[in-house]
């Protein structure tokens, strides 16, 4: 009774700070949500929709066997399924989450060991490369090189942590296919689209929510006395998009470091979408957690190690602003693209079951 009344007294006093807070911090709060907004017209919606949709009507079908086939030695090599291959290389195309989307997917349809899974979804969760070359290449560099550089590095980096993985996290090998069904491909096409619908409308709520809440702790630890950097870094390592937006304000000596360091990490935003994508599932999340610490330190050991062979000084690197390319991405059919993804969102989203059982209620009252 004690433990219940003081657990009840802990969230009543949650929540009536985190009430204070959005009241006394309206602003800031404000400020954030457009630049959420912003970030996912620019950013997120054109660098991820697309590849959403294309790595479920993959998955789907039979093309995904087809291009993991020519890769068939990585199952060997990092001790997983042949089929498995196929996500792996997805994941690598799609970015976040569609790694870890793929693998519950399979682990509900349990056509994969959950261990196997969990193993996997350390090197299954990556930075797209249409984010890294458009988004950080493009437009916050201004060189579209620079994003091609850094992608190559975190791939070569999944390469080592995924054959590394097999000697230190155990995991079976079974995949079976017994349970999958052939559809039709329009149908396969709806699914993919409502899934990458519900998908992209989550990843753009979690990016909302992370930028209103970025500008009252940026606020907080620069009251504190901390440094513009250090407020800079902890906003990148709670959402990549705002930490790379803030790049461009030389707030870091090593602005390529920065980059690759956010966009390896993730931040705290992807990992929080990741755990809602594994709910239902047995896979843990414990061994992604590890495996973020040598994924960022060789991504940017690589990159150190190769961008003295691609660019020759920073005048080179950091030769365009983030506003004067965010002013070109801008633009109105960015905006039309986000009315149309609101409007697929009502078409293809289910209906709730009040309105089944409603209809089922009139349908026996006029009988």
């Amino acid at each position: 009774m004690i433990k219940r009344t003081i657990r009840f007294l802990i969230l009543a006093g949650i929540g009536y700070l985190s009430c204070f807070l959005a009241l006394f911090f309206s602003a800031e709060l404000s400020e954030g949500i457009r630049n959420g907004v912003a970030l996912c017209i620019d950013l997120v919606i054109p660098s991820t929709f697309l590849f959403l949709i294309l790595s479920q009507l993959l998955l789907d079908t039979s093309f995904s066997f087809a291009m993991a086939r020519p890769f068939s030695l990585l199952a060997g090599l990092f001790r997983i399924p042949k089929p498995a291959v196929r996500i792996f290389l997805l994941s690598l195309i799609g970015g976040y989450p569609v790694g870890a989307t793929l693998l519950a997917q399979e682990a509900k349809r349990r056509t994969i060991c959950e261990k196997t899974a969990s193993r996997m979804l350390c090197f299954c969760t990556n930075c797209s490369p249409s984010f890294l070359i458009t988004g950080i290449g493009t437009i916050i560099f201004g060189n579209t090189s620079i994003g091609v550089l850094i992608w190559i590095c975190e791939t070569i980096s999944c390469v080592c942590l995924a054959f590394a993985s097999r000697f230190f996290i155990k995991s079976e090998s079974g995949f079976s296919t017994g349970m999958r069904t052939s559809l039709p491909f329009s149908r396969v096409l709806i699914q993919s689209v409502h899934r990458s619908i519900t998908a992209m409308a989550s990843i753009c709520a979690f990016v909302l929510l992370f930028s209103a809440i970025s500008p009252i702790l940026l606020s907080f630890f620069e009251q504190v006395g901390f440094s513009q950097s250090f407020c800079a870094a902890i906003c990148g390592m709670i959402e990549v998009s705002n930490g790379c937006r803030l790049i461009d304000e030389h707030l870091f000596r090593d602005p390529l470091a920065a980059a690759a360091l956010f966009s390896s990490f993730g931040g705290i935003c992807v990992l929080v979408q990741i755990a809602a994508v594994l709910k239902g599932t047995n896979i843990s999340i414990w061994p992604l957690l590890w495996s973020r610490l040598f994924h960022c330190g060789m991504s940017i050991c690589l990159l150190k190690l190769l961008a003295p062979l691609f660019f020759s000084g920073s005048e080179e690197v950091f030769s365009r602003s983030l506003t004067e390319a965010a002013s070109i991405a801008s633009s109105p059919t960015a905006f039309i693209v986000l009315i149309f993804l609101a409007i697929m969102l009502l078409f293809f989203t289910e209906k709730p079951a009040t309105m089944k059982l409603s209809k089922k209620k009139t349908r026996k009252s006029l009988s």
